[in-house]
């Protein structure tokens, strides 16, 4: 059975760790928003991939860069 200075210390541990994460998560978006502007989170990762041919793409590549083009254009569209 888990003792109760067990449990203190593991709220303690996640606490801390959900506090580093969130801080962690607000500094990377500040930055990237700063270098890629507000649309950052879906043009950082195209800036950097490699495009690879169609034919070696699969079915759910295909599906997920659709929809993600029609987000981004629909955010543009909103701007």
């Amino acid at each position: 059975m888990i003792e109760l200075r067990e449990i203190e210390m593991m709220q303690m541990a996640y606490r801390q760790l959900y506090e580093i994460e969130n801080v962690l998560r607000q500094f990377i978006s500040k930055r990237m928003h700063e270098h890629y502007g507000p649309l950052w989170l879906y043009k950082a990762p195209e800036l950097h991939r490699r495009k690879p041919s169609i034919e070696k793409l699969y079915l759910y590549e295909l599906e997920r860069s659709f929809l993600k083009k029609l987000v981004v254009n629909d955010e543009h569209e909103r701007l």
